[in-house]
Parts: structure tokens; sequence; C-alpha cells
């Protein structure tokens, strides 16, 4: 008789049995599943199976989703049913490839989706032809592959066999070598291999910095390439200065030497006469102004006609001394008590033609000239006083005529270096200016070429 505890062992190795039966037979034959209804069914055409059959395996991406079909005849090609997963999302725009997944065999269907959004396959999708694969048969690739070494001559792959024998033979200890120094060669890398990465990444800044200046390594190598043209054009010249510049190197060495003790004493005396010379800028660019109006009197003195013409004004009496109005009281230095000036006493004669010194007889502060703007330059013109045009030492005149200048017609006349306008013998003002039919004005450098005016014509 049967004891209870092996009987409710049988039953539940029974029960266990039923269960892992029910359930590889559901998951993975097959069976039950058109009464659970648990996959959906796409068609794909092929022009041969390929080697696929039924129930052969359906992957998406590696990951299985689904079994193969019923295979039917569909004109020229095969129609494979595809039994896929419910709830599998898989592009429509898919390549069904077979393949196999291994040497020997064990075809099946992968699916390669061209993007990842919808639409996707669904109950009744079908796969064109146009997005099916299936792989080289055997029988094709041992075609292709006779086909390539009866396309080998015989007596040249017979040659190519006696030269590589030639070549390596008696090379097997520097052969051990090369591969015992590649492999520590690839220890060695390993160990730096966290230098070797950082190299990597600065190494794409240096290359970011390089495009970027590619346009200066351009033109300096552009340069380059004329200056090397130069050289070899004065090869000679360089040759011979080459050969006797260790001789002038020498005597300039020994000139260096001799002026030493003094250079720096001169270079002092330069630094001297340069602080001077700074400090008084405004008073050279005085005499910068009065040299070529002093040059140019000098030309009435002796005018070229073999004479020398002299004006002497003695100036006697010139003016007349002032007999009325001042009464000065006679104080003598022993008096040293404090006296208020007194602030009314002048002279009361009437004015004459050449008048007397003094507040009363002291000439009124003209205007100052007012040059107004001009778009092309600010300082291209001016008006004031008279209201004239100003000039340029051009010499053209506000109505476009040309002044009759010469050197028998020299004038001395006041210049005003703040605002670079000069007062003609006729009263009107002139800017200063550049030279000749440019009528630019030269700014801050206007005063220079009243001195270089002269020595210009």
């Amino acid at each position: 008789m049967i004891r209870t505890g092996v009987k409710l062992q049988l039953i539940a190795f029974l029960i266990i049995t039923v269960v892992g039966v029910a359930y590889t037979a559901v998951r993975y034959v097959g069976v039950g599943d058109a009464i659970v209804n648990n996959t959906y069914h796409v068609a794909a055409d092929f022009p041969d199976s390929g080697g696929i059959f039924e129930d052969a395996e359906v992957t998406y991406r590696g990951v299985p989703v689904g079994r193969v079909g019923p295979l039917s005849l569909k004109g020229d090609g095969i129609q494979v049913r595809l039994d896929l997963e419910r709830g599998t999302l898989i592009p429509a725009d898919t390549v069904a490839v077979v393949a196999n997944r291994s040497a020997v065999g064990e075809q099946y269907v992968d699916l390669q989706p061209r993007r990842a959004t919808g639409p996707y396959l669904e109950e009744g999708s079908s796969i064109p032809r146009q997005n099916t694969r299936i792989p080289v048969s055997t029988a094709e690739l041992l075609r292709n592959t006779n086909a390539l070494l009866a396309s080998v001559p015989t007596e040249d792959l017979a040659t190519v066999i006696t030269e590589l024998n030639a070549a390596f033979s008696d090379m097997g200890p520097d052969l051990q070598r090369l591969i015992d120094n590649g492999n520590s060669l690839v220890e060695s890398a390993d160990e730096v291999y966290p230098e070797t990465v950082r190299l990597i990444y600065n190494g794409r800044d240096v290359l970011d910095t390089a495009r970027a200046t590619s346009g200066e390594f351009r033109s300096f190598a552009r340069d380059l390439a004329d200056l090397t043209d130069q050289v070899r054009e004065d090869d000679k010249a360089l040759r011979s200065l080459i050969t006797r510049g260790g001789t002038a190197a020498d005597e300039g060495a020994d000139f260096i030497n001799d002026v030493s003790p003094a250079l720096s004493q001169l270079l002092g005396n330069f630094v001297t006469v340069g602080q001077v010379l700074s400090a008084r800028v405004p008073n050279l660019r005085q005499t910068f102004v009065i040299y070529p109006m002093s040059v140019a009197a000098a030309y009435t003195v002796a005018p070229g006609d073999g004479t020398v013409h002299f004006g002497v004004e003695l100036n006697e009496n010139e003016p007349p001394p002032c007999k009325e109005g001042y009464d000065t009281k006679q104080r003598y230095p022993q008096d040293t008590s404090k006296k208020r000036a007194d602030m009314f006493n002048r002279c009361e004669d009437p004015r004459q033609d050449v008048v007397p010194r003094g507040a009363r007889n002291a000439p009124q502060p003209g205007p100052t000239p007012y040059v107004p703007p001009d778009p092309g330059d600010p300082r291209a013109s001016s008006s004031g006083g008279n209201g004239s045009q100003a000039q340029g030492p051009s010499g053209s005149s506000e109505d476009g005529k040309s002044l009759d200048r010469s050197w028998k017609d020299v004038y001395a006349g006041l210049y005003d270096p703040t605002t670079n306008v000069a007062y003609g013998p006729d009263g009107r003002q002139y800017l200063i200016g550049s030279l000749g039919q440019n009528p630019n004005i030269m700014g801050d450098t206007s005063w220079q070429w009243l001195l270089l005016d002269p020595l210009a014509r």
C-alpha cells in the first residue's frame, strides 16, 4: 500500500510536469496561439527562401519578437508570414534579412528598422521585396571562390611563394624580436594611456587654433617664399657679404671699443639736449614759423639784379616824447616809504600818426578767426573778419582764381599757430594746409609746411 507522503509527492510532481509542458507548448511551440491570439501576422516577400524554414525565430534588433509562419509561393518569389508578438512596436520602414546564426546554418529573420518612429507594422502589413535580403547561397559562394582561385596565375603564385620564402628564410629570431618589441611597445602604450588621451584632447585645441590661424600661416608661407626667392636672387651678394662680413665686423667691434668711453657720455648729452628741446617745443615751433618769413624777406635785400637794397630807418624822435598829461614827481632812492600808485597818470597829447605808448593808445584786440566745420574735413575752410574764405598755401582765392604769387611779392604777415590761420597783406585770412594742388589739411603738422614751402618751390 502506497503511503500518504508518497502520494502527495507524486501529485506535486505531476502538477509541475503538466504546468511545465503546458508553458513550453504555449510559449515556444505555439500551441494555443489561435486561442490566446497573442500574435499579429505580417507578410514578407523574398526572391528566394534563403534557407529559412517554418517556426524559425524572428528578431528585432537582435531581440526575439516572434516566429516564422507558413511559406508560400508568390509569383517568382516566396512569401513568408511572420507571426509577431503583440505589443511590439516595429517601424514599417524595416528591412527583413535572412541571416545565419552560425556557420552550420540555423537561419532566422532579423528585422532591421531604418527609423525609430512610426508608422508601425500591424495586422496585415507587408514588407516589399525591395526591403528584404537573403544570404548568399553555399553553391554561389563556392562558385565565386572557385572563380577567384582560377583567376590567380599559378606561375605568378609560385613566384610569390618563392619570394616570400626567400624574404622570411632564417628570419625567425628577427621576427621573434620584432614581436617581443611590439609587445613591449603595446605595454608601454598601455601604461601611458591616460597621458595619451590627454594629449589627444589637448591636440584638438592645438588643431582648432591652427585652423583659426590658417590665414596667417598661408600669409607667412607666402612671405617666406618671397623671402627665399629674393635670397636666391641675391645669392652672390650674400656670399660676398658673408665672406667679407667677418672683417667688417672686426672693424666695427674695434670702432665701438674705441668710442665706447665717449659714446655713453654722448648719449647722455643727447638725453639732456632732448629734454631741453622737448621743454621748448612751442619756442621751436615759433622759430620754424618765423624762419621761412625771414628767408623770404632776405630775397628783397638781394633780388638778383646785381645790387643790394638796404633801407635804414633811425626812428629818430619817432614817436616824439609826450609833453602833456604826465605829472610824476621825482622820488629819490633813499625814500623807502610806501606810496600809492597813481593809476590815472597818462599822456594827454592828441593822437598822432605814430601813437605813443600807453593804455589809451593800445590797439584793440581783434576777433578770433572762426573756422566752420566741413563735411569732408573739419579744418578745410574757415571764415572770419571780413568774411572771406580761408586759403591754403596753394594760393587759390575764394572765387577759384589763382593768386599771382612770385618771389617779388613777399610780405610778412601774422600767423596764429592755434588755429593755423595767417593774415595776408590784403586783410584776408588764409588757412595753412598742404602744398601744391592737394587741398587736404595737414592738421597739427601744418606749421611745418611753413618751413618746407620755400624749399619745395
